[in-house]
């Protein structure tokens, strides 16, 4: 075996680990752009769906304090005495939705491609024994 035979049989290993970098590279790729595109669809939704319910609660929750202040005062209580229950009845309802909201959107988000990046850096970089090269 010559010189050139040990030189083109390295080349030819050295090729042959550019393309698998390469297909690892792509797999991950396109695992992490399909999974984007469902994150984003997950939230574009999300969002719109508390958009839209953001709107009617408000209106509705609008016609409901308007109405709640007038029975308050028919009631006996002044004015300022049934604003002031229905404010605070507003803000502890306002509290619980934001944070139920703020718990919808939170999460740990491209799972998948993550898990498949560590198992894949782990099956390259391990550490095997029995291939180990002998000094």
């Amino acid at each position: 075996m010559g010189v050139s035979d040990l030189l083109e049989a390295i080349n030819a290993y050295l090729r042959r680990m550019l393309r698998l970098v390469a297909v690892l590279v792509d797999l991950h790729r396109d695992i992490a752009l399909r999974e984007a595109q469902r994150e984003q669809r997950r939230l574009t939704a999300g969002f719109s769906v508390l958009a839209v319910g953001m709107a009617f609660f408000i209106t509705g929750l609008a016609l409901l304090q308007v109405a709640a202040i007038f029975v308050l005062h028919n009631l006996g209580l002044s004015w300022l005495g049934a604003i002031s229950i229905v404010a605070t009845a507003d803000i502890f309802l306002g509290f619980l939705l934001i944070f139920a909201g703020s718990n919808r959107l939170r999460g740990p988000y491209m799972i998948e491609t993550r898990t498949r990046i560590v198992r894949t850096g782990n099956t390259l970089f391990r550490d095997d024994p029995g291939n180990r090269m002998r000094d």
